[in-house]
């Protein structure tokens, strides 16, 4: 299946977060940053975390991508691929 494809690292991820909808301590990181870009691009090579293997993970980057400051730039950059 296409999920056995992706990367073991997201294995890692779903352990790691808590439902806080952040990788480290209660509030927005950098290193939340730089995870959730990295999923808005693999996002816009159409590819999509399985939900039901690593629910935690895929409900994390559903929450970051909606916040405000990604959806803004998000909404920007798609303009470009229309």
């Amino acid at each position: 299946t296409k999920s056995e494809l992706q990367p073991p690292v997201f294995d890692y991820l779903e352990s790691q977060l808590t439902g806080d909808n952040t990788i480290v301590g209660k509030h927005m990181s950098i290193a939340d940053i730089a995870i959730t870009s990295l999923f808005i691009n693999y996002q816009m090579a159409g590819e999509e975390v399985d939900a039901k293997r690593w629910p935690k993970l895929a409900a994390y980057i559903k929450a970051n991508i909606e916040k405000p400051i990604f959806k803004k730039l998000i909404d920007e950059e798609m303009k470009v691929f229309k």
